[in-house]
């Protein structure tokens, strides 16, 4: 199938408008619904009621009826460019209908909803995929004396390669300023650096002690490691560790209970009010986190106020105060709860 005719302005916009619309788009039948048209004869009728003038073995019937009949969803659709390369392969995801909107886009209205599978900056050749050259057709089906399916396999295996080479991966360590670095990382340590990660300049590998392999760090890892610094200061961390993070400080974020109103409490005032005395009594590392009450919001939310109250009071009588009790035992700091 070709999308757009180059040679004319509103012509050339069409392939663009196709793919960031994740459409294709058949430029015969206008704006004519042929949704009812469910062979070629209702497609010519059709044609003749909307004031079309239709010849013996019309094009505009041939076209429309493939777009509408033939064409089924999973059906894979190859976007020509010319009769010697192809730039596109899509798969049809929907039924027929008819573009709705701005109608100044040189007749291209039938649309059909794809997935695109593969599509090229550049433009393959088309020995690439087929025996032999497109046809002028707008659009036609590709029999097995045309296209090879060993060819069309071989590149959408490698569309499939080429998405798993660059899908990013994440690695979440969590408390890592509890854990001895030394022994999490070991040799790994230089390797996580990015200008010693593999493809870089000064790219690195060290050879596994077990299998004798070469092993390095892909660009395309994301090492995150999560910490409690009222748990244990990160002071108490390893420099060379500390040198080779960016480090994004995750504060308690009232905000998140706003709307929490239980029993007349205010959770959302409230939490900001604990933390703002903390701070000043204590530090703000030893701040209470929203996530204590997530869980009265989510009751709340649920319209379960009686059972929101209860969760309420169970998470201060054993959770945050015992651990305000640990906090300020050894500042002589007395509080109470009235």
């Amino acid at each position: 199938m070709s999308l757009g005719n180059t040679q004319t302005s509103e012509g050339g916009t069409i392939y663009p408008e196709c793919l960031e619309n994740n459409y294709i788009l058949l430029g015969y039948g206008e704006d004519i619904d042929f949704s009812q048209c469910h062979n070629a004869s209702l497609v010519k009728q059709r044609f003749i009621e909307a004031g079309y003038e239709i010849k013996p073995q019309d094009y505009n019937v041939t076209s429309v009826n493939t777009f509408v009949n033939k064409m089924r969803e999973g059906d894979l659709v190859v976007i020509s460019d010319g009769n010697h390369r192809f730039k596109a392969i899509a798969e049809v995801t929907s039924g027929y209908s008819v573009l709705e909107g701005d109608c100044d886009r040189d007749g291209y209205l039938q649309k059909r909803e794809v997935r695109w599978l593969l599509t090229f900056d550049t433009p393959r050749p088309v020995d690439e995929l087929c025996h032999t050259v497109f046809s002028q057709m707008t659009l036609y089906n590709l029999k097995d004396s045309v296209i090879s399916r060993e060819k069309l396999s071989a590149l959408l295996n490698q569309k499939e390669e080429t998405l798993e080479e660059v899908l990013n991966h994440v690695l979440v360590i969590d408390e890592i300023n509890r854990g001895n670095i030394s022994k999490i990382f070991g040799e790994l340590i230089t390797l996580i650096e990015p200008s010693k990660r593999q493809g870089a300049d000064e790219a690195l590998a060290l050879t596994l002690p077990h299998s004798q392999q070469p092993f390095s760090v892909p660009d395309n890892l994301f090492i995150i490691g999560t910490m409690n610094t009222a748990d244990r200061s990160l002071a108490m961390m390893d420099t060379a560790l500390r040198r080779r993070f960016e480090f994004v400080e995750m504060m308690p974020q009232p905000a998140l209970l706003a709307g929490c109103v239980v029993n007349g409490i205010d959770v959302q005032r409230l939490l900001k009010t604990m933390n703002d005395r903390i701070e000043i009594l204590y530090d703000r590392e030893h701040t209470l986190g929203h996530a204590f009450f997530m869980p009265v919001k989510a009751l709340m939310d649920d319209d379960k106020p009686e059972r929101a109250f209860a969760a309420l009071i169970s998470v201060f009588q054993n959770k945050i105060i015992p651990l305000l009790e640990e906090y300020f035992l050894k500042t002589g700091i007395k509080f109470a709860w009235y």
